[in-house]
């Protein structure tokens, strides 16, 4: 997918929320490029728009020609250089680092909790592994760093392996304790991130032509500086044996607890996320030294 209109313009607004006041280090899933060049029909015509991010950011003034360069499919680091942010890709072609498979690799220690903002800019979808990413999205990123995805949601026939769903993004922060800053859509050729709800769906129409599509943009907040948490669709949690429930874990006030304990507690009809943190651990007390034959 690249770095195109849009993420600059949320960019913009991002930086204009404060939300890029401590970001000092990002890291891309893939060998992400600007993709503003003539080949880039939409994206092209507002090529402006770099100069005026880099401004508004704190950047310094771009000339002409340095725009030009950088609108040919410059690499993104050239980007993040001109504001003074570290910038890291994974990409196992290597084209701007070291070579790393998301399917297959895992981060180094030095890299776990290292990134302000983890970009999944159009990458995924090509993995086999997508548990793998995400679990090496959530190692990548610091307590309190960003995480954003820009993914295929419909159409996009024979792009990747992969289509996307909003359900998946709220999963991963239900299950991880994520912020959800915000999910949008946007439209191939639109230039336009529309703010995603539900009732949109009625709406919308798949595009059948392979070289266009909707695509989905979630952008999240990690908030704890816990392991990953494999996410089960909400729903069908209540369909699993307890034996394989209790393989999973939730992030809830910042401790991990286990899946057959934290729904046994949310089974009374209220959400994890509405009870206090206090009381959702003297209920998981209470339950345990019960369960070891003690009363309490």
């Amino acid at each position: 997918m690249g770095y195109s209109v849009e993420i600059m313009a949320l960019f913009q607004s991002m930086h204009g929320q404060g939300l890029f006041k401590d970001v000092r280090r990002v890291v891309d899933l893939g060998s992400q490029e600007l993709h503003f060049a003539k080949q880039d029909v939409t994206n092209h015509a507002y090529r402006q728009i770099i100069a005026r991010t880099v401004a508004a950011m704190g950047g310094p003034e771009i000339s002409d020609a340095k725009l030009e360069a950088l609108s040919n499919r410059s690499s993104a680091k050239a980007f993040y250089d001109l504001l003074d942010i570290e910038y890291t890709a994974l990409d196992a072609d290597g084209w701007y680092g070291k070579p790393f498979d998301i399917n297959l690799d895992d981060i180094e220690e030095t890299d776990r909790g290292a990134y302000c903002l983890c970009v999944n800019a159009g990458t995924t979808e090509h993995l086999i592994d997508q548990n793998n990413a995400f679990r090496i999205i959530h190692r990548l990123t610091r307590s309190g760093g960003l995480m954003l995805h820009a993914l295929p949601f419909l159409g996009s026939i024979d792009h990747g392996f992969f289509n996307y769903n909003p359900n998946l993004f709220w999963s991963l922060a239900r299950f991880n304790s994520y912020e959800m800053l915000g999910i949008w859509i946007n439209p191939a050729g639109t230039a336009a991130l529309i703010p995603w709800n539900a009732e949109m769906a009625a709406h919308l129409k798949a595009p059948i032509d392979p070289g266009s599509g909707i695509s989905l943009w979630c952008l999240m907040r990690k908030e704890h500086d816990l392991e990953y948490c494999v996410p089960f669709q909400a729903g069908y949690e209540e369909a699993q044996a307890e034996s394989n429930l209790a393989r999973y874990n939730y992030a809830i006030d910042g401790r991990l607890m286990s899946g057959i304990d934290a729904y046994r507690i949310s089974k009374s009809q209220q959400s994890i996320q509405t009870i206090p943190g206090r009381a959702l651990l003297s209920e998981l007390k209470r339950r345990i030294l019960n369960r070891i034959g003690i009363r309490n």
